[in-house]
């Protein structure tokens, strides 16, 4: 009796799983506990969260500037006034917060809440943010100007 309880269980945990890694069950995902990233695959989404991550936590601004900024999207330097934007606004604010998204301040990981894939192929990871209930999206799209290799378009951390 006690052996078809935990067998059940055990399948009810893998159906789940399943569930929740299928693209249209977002709500049965965002449920589960957060993913920790700790080495993810390089040439993936979470590596290229994780890689803003490093930079933002460099202590030399402009060296963490330079790696940061070689992780956006070519569409992102189209116009001088955009990458001031990056550097100016998104990426101070980013320096600032990093440690909202870091278990340890001393290391880059994060934990992933849940990710979206968007109709026109933009990859959002939601990071867990101490203070705050909801997840901090960052959104990273291929970019046929570099490989192909995922960049960062749009990025709230």
């Amino acid at each position: 009796m006690m052996l078809r309880r935990l067998s059940t269980l055990f399948l009810v945990f893998l159906a789940l799983a399943f569930v929740a890694s299928a693209p249209g069950c977002k709500k049965v995902q965002r449920l589960l506990p957060p993913k920790t990233i700790e080495n993810p695959e390089a040439g993936t989404p979470e590596a290229i969260v994780q890689e803003a991550i490093k930079a933002a936590m460099t202590k030399d601004e402009a060296e963490g500037w330079k790696h940061f900024r070689s992780l956006l999207h070519s569409s992102e330097l189209e116009s001088p006034a955009s990458e001031k934007n990056w550097r100016q606004m998104n990426f101070a604010t980013f320096r600032r917060k990093v440690p909202l998204f870091l278990e340890d301040p001393s290391k880059p990981v994060y934990k992933m809440q849940y990710y979206e894939e968007t109709a026109d192929g933009m990859y959002k990871v939601f990071v867990i943010n101490s203070k705050s209930d909801v997840p901090t999206p960052c959104g990273v799209k291929r970019d046929a100007n570099n490989n192909d290799e995922w960049r960062i378009k749009m990025c709230s951390l």
